[in-house]
């Protein structure tokens, strides 16, 4: 967003420290999330390095403010190896909410793809609606799991 107060990114391992703050600040078990990190992302045998292991709404003074993290998997579709980061864990400070960040974030998460998969096992009541907003429909009747529209 031109002019906004934060811009997106790619996260990287060293911002697992600050997203954990973060979560700590929104009663969504920081020290927990930070203890699984590397396993989950980083040391994650599905984890390629061309592949963004998240992104992150930063504010110019480096205060991390959001995220959508991409936690890899591979999988075998129709004989072919493919790559997916499934989405699995999305938040916005809410000093940040209703700008339009979350659906910058989820943008990001569809690029950083790459043609790949597109899954998420998280959806709450807000990213259930960014997912639909994005045309994405329900796999099944898990109600956890969307697919893009194409």
């Amino acid at each position: 967003m031109p002019g906004s107060p934060a811009r997106i990114r790619e996260c990287h391992p060293s911002d697992a420290g600050r997203i954990a703050h973060l979560k700590s600040m929104h009663d969504r078990q920081g020290e927990k999330w930070l203890g699984v990190f590397d396993w989950q992302f980083v040391d994650n045998p599905g984890h390629e390095s061309s592949h963004p292991i998240g992104w992150v709404l930063e504010t110019p003074d480096g205060e991390i403010v959001g995220h959508e993290m991409a936690m890899p998997h591979r999988f075998r579709v129709f004989g072919e190896q493919r790559y997916v980061g499934i989405s699995v864990d999305t938040f916005v400070d809410p000093r940040f909410q209703g700008r339009g960040f979350g659906k910058d974030l989820f943008d990001a998460y569809f690029e950083g793809q790459r043609g790949g998969l597109v899954l998420s096992t998280s959806a709450n009541q807000i990213t259930e609606y960014l997912w639909k907003k994005e045309g994405c429909s329900p796999i099944g009747d898990l109600g956890v799991s969307y697919q893009l529209p194409y």
